[in-house]
């Protein structure tokens, strides 16, 4: 009888160790954005130090504190070239980023680079972490702890939105004076 419990426990033994296993693969095919075998595709090219370290490394160097787009852009660029990105996220966040500025800078508006990052990477995820800048993220934005930001801030983005609807109707209805002023001296062309 006893011989029986025994190969019933082994049995459940192997079974748990089996799925064990399995969820082990999975976790290391996830780790490495899907890659199993083989080198794993890196995500930035900071190498093992942190971002705090590089960002002490870059003021020493630049002789100012860079900002947090400045350091993102150093350690998510192949060759820190500015161009080449490691991975397609990182692209997105710097085509958000450099598209946001540019509509800020068409309605004449100043927005801090920091508030502009933070928008674009969607703020904080719900580890509190913040994309692109590991832990030195958490050092430079501090979050209302009752709130978890998982997607870009919405109250930028709705007041962001307002602004630039309302110097597009601006623009729409200096538009509509200059034609309504063309027509009228076609007219009056017309009439002589």
């Amino acid at each position: 009888m006893s011989h029986r419990n025994t190969s019933m426990e082994c049995l459940e033994c192997n079974m748990e160790f089996r799925g064990l296993q399995k969820k082990s693969e999975q976790n290391k095919k996830n780790r490495r954005k899907g890659v199993v075998g083989g080198k794993a595709p890196p995500t930035h090219n900071g190498g093992s130090a942190s971002h705090q370290q590089i960002a002490a490394d870059m003021e020493e160097y630049t002789g100012k504190a860079p900002s947090c787009y400045e350091l993102f852009m150093f350690t998510h660029t192949k060759d820190h070239d500015g161009k080449t990105f490691q991975v397609d996220k990182a692209k997105e966040v710097h085509d958000l980023f450099v598209s946001r500025r540019a509509d800020l800078a068409l309605l004449g508006e100043e927005v801090p680079e920091s508030e502009l990052f933070y928008a674009a990477v969607g703020g904080h995820d719900r580890k509190k972490r913040v994309y692109g800048l590991g832990s030195y993220g958490r050092s430079i934005f501090r979050e209302n702890s009752s709130q978890t930001c998982t997607s870009p801030d919405t109250s930028f983005e709705k007041d962001h939105l307002e602004r630039k609807i309302q110097k597009l109707e601006e623009t729409i209805n200096q538009q509509r004076m200059e034609l309504d002023d063309v027509r009228n001296m076609v007219n009056d062309m017309n009439n002589q």
